[in-house]
């Protein structure tokens, strides 16, 4: 009977850990998946930028259009975002950055050392007039 006893101590000191564990992985894997999606957002949003022809304004607002609206609805962790979009006659530039707020008490704290994770991508999109660039590449060719 005293065996019996001490297994249920044993796994009472031990559980905290082990969910404490559990929800560590758990919040690395949203912030691992979300990590990618934003990286991923900045990338078609430049993308998106730069195929616009009717100058910068355009340009700027097919960007920011696109970086406001990709990641809504998206994203596994809490974040807080927010996205910039500058313009040059040679770039387009999107900038995703934020933190992705936790929420695991004291023993998340206490693990973690912070209550939030910090993330900013970045992503850069070259502006090329598609007809010229496709000319040029041909006559080069022959």
């Amino acid at each position: 009977m005293k065996r019996r006893g001490s297994y249920t101590i044993e796994a009472a000191l031990i559980m905290p850990f082990i969910i404490g564990s559990i929800v560590f992985i758990i919040y690395g894997a949203y912030y691992t998946h979300d990590r990618a999606f934003i990286q991923k957002c900045a990338y078609i949003a430049a993308l998106r930028g730069s195929e616009e022809r009717e100058g910068d304004a355009a340009t700027y607002h097919a960007a920011k259009e696109c970086s406001t609206q990709l990641p809504q609805g998206h994203l596994l962790g809490s974040w807080i975002l927010t996205d910039a979009v500058q313009v040059n006659p040679e770039l387009v530039t999107v900038t995703y950055e934020g933190t992705m707020q936790i929420s695991g008490g004291v023993l998340m704290e206490m693990v973690l050392l912070k209550d939030v994770w910090y993330l900013k991508r970045e992503a850069v999109a070259r502006r090329v007039d598609e007809p010229r660039y496709i000319r040029e590449r041909r006559k080069r060719q022959n």
